[in-house]
């Protein structure tokens, strides 16, 4: 396994897809629970 600029060009757009991910997820989660959508949607 070597190491290439491009797969690490990968990596790190995968970090920052994931992060953004992750805040877009908590963000809907808490504005869900502020809602109550949660509870409707299920």
């Amino acid at each position: 396994m070597r190491r290439r600029p491009c797969s690490a060009r990968l990596w790190i757009f995968a970090a920052l897809s994931m992060v953004v991910i992750v805040a877009k997820a908590a963000m809907f989660g808490a504005h869900a629970q502020r809602r109550g959508v949660s509870a409707q949607l299920s």
